[in-house]
This record gives structure tokens, sequence and C-alpha cells, in this order.
């Protein structure tokens, strides 16, 4: 019941946000688009591969993926720590019995933090990119109409499926 509520809200803010663009003007969404593409070249940078690095280069060009992976670790670790302290897991509960025990806890403990804090930039990058995309298409279609009436459309559905659905 609470799951189709919040599908009907989605769409809801959805088809209001697309109504909402065809009066927001395009160069305000090209502006919001510019500052999201910066912010993603920011948080995804290129990286390039050279042999040896010129003296000049600063402490964070020399050692940006030493700090990116020390960071991961950081955030990781206090996101582990966090879900461990939500779900009331003691932590004394994990301490291993035998040498392979041992063993898989130290590499759980060095390599699970940094994939959690891997996976969550993973996902910011992903959000930003799909943001971008978001906007761009705004942007191409709105000049057509073709957003408004998406928009008019899906608060069309989400109307007529609160009506229907909800009991």
């Amino acid at each position: 019941m609470k799951l189709m509520s919040l599908l009907w809200d989605v769409l809801e803010v959805m088809a209001v946000f697309l109504l909402a663009a065809e009066a927001i003007k395009v160069r305000n969404l090209q502006w919001i688009r510019s500052h999201t593409i910066r912010l993603h070249r920011v948080v995804n940078p290129k990286i390039e591969i050279v042999d040896e690095l010129p003296k000049e280069k600063s402490f964070v060009e020399r050692y940006g993926i030493e700090l990116f992976l020390l960071g991961s670790f950081v955030f990781g670790a206090i996101a582990i720590l966090t879900a461990c302290g939500a779900l009331q897991i003691p932590l004394m509960s994990i301490v291993p019995r035998s040498v392979g025990g041992w063993i898989i806890l130290i590499l759980g403990i060095v390599t699970g933090p940094v994939l959690v804090g891997l996976s969550a930039y993973t996902v910011i990058v992903w959000l930003l990119q799909g943001i971008v995309a978001a906007l761009s298409w705004l942007e191409e279609n709105t000049r057509n109409g073709a957003v408004g009436i998406l928009g008019f459309i899906l608060f069309l559905v989400q109307f007529i499926g609160r009506r229907v659905f909800t009991f």
C-alpha cells in the first residue's frame, strides 16, 4: 500500500517538474546543466598514465590516486561502522576462531571499506551522468512541447492511478 502511494507521489513530482520545465527558460536549464557537467568533471576527472611525473606537480597531483583510495577507505569504514551501529550488530561477534577466519577478517577489514567507498563514488558519478543526460533531453525537447505533453500525461496517469488503485 505504501509502495503504491510512493509510486504515485514520484509520478506526480516528475509530472509537475516536467510541466514546470516548460515554464523555465531554456537558458536556465543550460546553466544548471553546465554546472552539473563541471561538478561531474571535478568528481570524475580524466586520469593520464605517464612514465615519470614532472617535478612541478603538486602534492595532490602526485598522490591523487592514493588520496582517493584513502578517502574511499575512510568513507567506507565510517559507513560500515554506522551500518553496524544502526543494525545493532556487535562487532565482537565477528571475531574468528581459526587462522583462516583471521585471514579472511583481515582481508575484509582492508578491502571492505574500500569497496563500500568506491561503490558510493560510482553511484555519485552515475547520478551526475543521469542528471546531465536528463537536463540535455529537457533542453532539446522543451522547444517542441514534448516535455509539457509528457508532464501532462504523467500527471494524468498518477491522477487516475490514485483514484483507481488507492483503496
